[in-house]
């Protein structure tokens, strides 16, 4: 599953939704996923000064 995500991320990103949408837990690439989601975390809070109007 890693090779994956470092070959073809965004076919790494729809089978990981589709592991989860079927509760296939054992399937998921939990420590590429886990980053994934805290880089999101941290992007969408680095971008929320630029959204806010002044």
């Amino acid at each position: 599953m890693s090779n994956l995500y470092e070959t073809d991320f965004h076919t790494w990103t729809q089978q990981q939704a589709d592991f989860l949408r079927s509760q296939k837990w054992s399937q998921l690439d939990l420590p590429n996923l886990i980053d994934e989601i805290e880089a999101l975390g941290k992007q969408q809070q680095a971008d929320l000064p630029v959204k806010l109007p002044l």
